[in-house]
């Protein structure tokens, strides 16, 4: 996929699949630039999905703050229910356990 980045640079599709695949594979600081390239496309398709994970590495990384402020932008479905059943404990819980 990678090979095929270079060639269309700013796909996000591409983008997307490819930080997706390095957060399977546990390489969570590889995979946030990918989904920041997908992120700063607001008309990407993939916009809600790539802030949800992106959120995710953040956690990983223990950047607490700055995952809150992508969260907060951030209408995916499971943050929205978040938001209902208590994010900031839950988010907690995460980074500090």
């Amino acid at each position: 996929w990678k090979e095929l980045l270079e060639i269309s640079q700013g796909n996000d599709t591409l983008n997307y699949f490819i930080g997706s695949a390095l957060m399977a594979d546990k390489q969570v600081f590889q995979a946030m630039p990918f989904f920041d390239e997908v992120i700063a496309d607001t008309r990407s398709s993939f916009l809600q999905d790539a802030r949800w994970y992106k959120v995710m590495a953040l956690l990983y990384a223990h950047k607490k703050q700055e995952a809150v402020m992508i969260k907060e932008k951030t209408e995916h479905r499971v943050a929205v229910e978040w938001s209902i059943y208590g994010t900031a404990v839950l988010l907690e819980a995460v980074c500090d356990g």
